[in-house]
C-alpha cells in the first residue's frame, strides 16, 4: 500500500508542477492546507475521494483526469 501510496503522491506532485504551482497556491486554489498537499505528495496519506476531488478542483481538472496517464 506504501508503494501505491507514494506513487499516486508522485503522480500529483507532477500535475501540481506541470501546472507552475506551489503547494501553497494549490492550497489556496483547492481549500486543503499546504500541509495536506505536501503529505499527500510524500504519499503520507491515503486520500479520501473527497480530498482528492478538492485538489484536482484546484488544478482545473477532475479526479478521473488528475488520476489518468
Amino acid at each position: 500500500s506504501e508503494a501505491v501510496a507514494l506513487s499516486l503522491g508522485e503522480k500529483l506532485r507532477a500535475r501540481r508542477e506541470s501546472r507552475g504551482l506551489t503547494q501553497d497556491e494549490l492550497a489556496r486554489r483547492s481549500g486543503l492546507t499546504q500541509e495536506m498537499i505536501s503529505n499527500l505528495e510524500r504519499g503520507k496519506h491515503q486520500p479520501r475521494f473527497d480530498t482528492l476531488a478538492k485538489y484536482a478542483t484546484g488544478l482545473g481538472m477532475t479526479v478521473t483526469s488528475l488520476l489518468g496517464h
